[in-house]
């Protein structure tokens, strides 16, 4: 399914002493997979200086904001790009973003249904196993036979949305 994104303002910087009046500095993501909540932000609005972010938000985690674009419209480029990109996401691209995060990707051996093939990320005790022709994953806090999933989703975006949420290296820090 193509996804188009545009952008909805969602606050402006203040020109005197009107709230509203001045730069825009925060913009939601609208046109996105269901369930999925992406911001657009400016961090030096206050400088009136231009260094946008993109913020992707998961219920009871703090947004991890990345990215340094010259515009609002650039960074929503950027995500247009990986959304489009990421329709149908290769074990390769998936074993990217989840090794830049801290997971480690598990080998599965023997030859797989095209339509059942998986790649399986470990961190401890946690996995994540990710269906290959559309990316539906599935996320268990411990894995066990008929244990249902701790949290699941349908599409890559929200595959690297929880990745990045549960990201190995902040937890050090």
């Amino acid at each position: 399914m193509k996804y188009v994104l545009s952008l909805r303002l969602k606050a402006s910087a203040r020109s005197g002493v009107e709230y509203g009046t001045g730069t825009p500095m925060l913009y939601e993501v609208e046109g996105l997979p269901d369930g999925q909540k992406i911001s657009i932000r400016n961090v030096r609005a206050h400088l009136r200086e231009a260094s946008w972010q993109i913020g992707g938000h998961v219920v009871g985690q703090p947004t991890r904001w990345t990215g340094d674009f010259k515009s609002a419209e650039e960074a929503l480029v950027q995500l247009q790009l990986e959304l489009d990109a990421s329709e149908v996401a290769p074990a390769v691209q998936i074993e990217k973003v989840a090794h830049s995060v801290g997971w480690t990707r598990v080998p599965i051996m023997g030859i797989q249904n095209p339509k059942t093939a998986a790649v399986i990320l470990t961190r401890g005790p946690m996995v994540v196993r990710v269906r290959l022709h559309d990316c539906a994953w599935a996320f268990y806090t411990e894995f066990a036979d008929g244990k249902t999933p701790d949290r699941w989703g349908k599409d890559y975006p929200s595959l690297v949305a929880f990745l990045s949420s549960h990201d190995v290296r902040e937890a050090k820090a």
